[in-house]
């Protein structure tokens, strides 16, 4: 999104808490949708999350 606003003069990113910013159940549903894998039964983790998940997928 490159979202930016300035404050005081110097430009700064927006940040949310508790995810207010994003529709966590839409957005956890699109991550399954997308990366299910039904031969095997995982669910593979986005390479852009998976440090925070600390797994590169989920079994079903």
């Amino acid at each position: 999104m490159k979202m930016r606003f300035k404050e005081n003069g110097n430009t700064v990113f927006p940040h949310s808490l508790n995810g207010s910013a994003l529709a966590i159940g839409r957005t956890i549903l699109s991550i399954i949708e997308n990366n299910f894998d039904e031969k095997n039964s995982l669910i593979h983790i986005p390479k852009a999350i998976q440090d925070s998940m600390k797994a590169e997928y989920i079994e079903v």
